[in-house]
């Protein structure tokens, strides 16, 4: 499992040092102090599972016209 040492946020360097901006949206941040507990959450996103489709259809014609009929559920 992949765990990254580092809090949300973004490292900004200046002239004066490095400081970090935790409001960011990047994946950036400062380092995470010893003890944090980190979250690897795509365990949980993908999951397997089962899938059903179910489809009828009838078409029909003559030389002057046509019919078709279709249902789907999901």
């Amino acid at each position: 499992m992949y765990k990254v040492p580092y809090g949300q946020g973004m490292e900004i360097v200046t002239e004066s040092g490095t400081e970090y901006d935790p409001e960011s949206s990047f994946s950036w941040g400062a380092p995470l102090a010893a003890g944090t507990p980190i979250y690897y959450n795509m365990e949980d996103f993908y999951k397997t599972a089962i899938t059903q489709n179910h489809n009828v259809s009838y078409s029909s014609g003559t030389e002057k016209s046509n019919l078709y009929f279709s249902i789907g559920d999901m």
